[in-house]
């Protein structure tokens, strides 16, 4: 049995969720021909993006966009490389919106991420299924839901949520450096004490303590 990755609370739903889908991208992965761990993949592709917020969703949505204009293609292996990205950056931007408390940003981006994932899913599935419609059937399907990808509301809602909660996670960073050891503080008194300079609520100032421990 896979076991779900670590993360701050394993019986949460939304956790749960991004579980699942981190399952899932790797399984469409492997699909790929490029057999990865799924720790490293975790690792790799998703925990970066949650610890560090790079890369972005943002630059996938970009690369993919730019591929389908250039080869006039939609679904090519190299597309469903960049598409697995792009998920896995929706996801560890989920856990990063989730840890710091943003949890309908987190759900929102669960939701594309777990489009992009049932999309790859589903075409993988109709290849295997019926390998004789893998031309026009196929390429109508991923024409469809590229235009779902690259829209422009997906990438000024990634944009606008990315830009927001960082300032305040930046914000939040700044003052724990400062702070933290010199005045001696414990994980939840600094989170008290954050009240003072980000106004978000008191599990998602914990969240940028715990996640500031973890990155220095």
């Amino acid at each position: 049995m896979i076991e779900r990755p670590e993360h701050n609370n394993p019986d949460d739903r939304l956790y749960q969720n991004a579980g699942s889908l981190i399952v899932s991208a790797h399984q469409i992965w492997d699909e790929l021909g490029v057999v990865m761990d799924l720790q490293d993949f975790i690792d790799g592709f998703v925990y970066t993006t949650r610890d560090y917020g790079e890369p972005t969703a943002r630059q996938f949505f970009d690369e993919y966009a730019k591929s389908v204009e250039t080869t006039g293609e939609e679904n090519s292996r190299e597309q469903r490389f960049v598409l697995v990205r792009l998920a896995c950056a929706h996801i560890g931007d989920a856990l990063r919106f989730a840890d710091d408390g943003f949890r309908d940003d987190a759900w929102e981006a669960l939701l594309m991420a777990q489009h992009t994932t049932a999309t790859l899913e589903g075409v993988i599935k109709t290849e295997k299924k019926s390998p004789e419609i893998s031309g026009g059937h196929i390429h109508e399907i991923a024409l469809a839901k590229a235009q779902t990808i690259i829209s422009e509301r997906a990438r000024n809602a990634a944009d606008k949520r990315h830009t927001e909660n960082r300032a305040l996670r930046d914000d939040a960073i700044e003052w724990l450096k400062q702070h933290y050891e010199a005045d001696k503080l414990t994980d939840e008194r600094a989170a008290e004490n954050l009240g003072r300079i980000v106004p978000v609520g008191f599990d998602a100032r914990l969240g940028y303590v715990k996640t500031w421990k973890k990155t220095r």
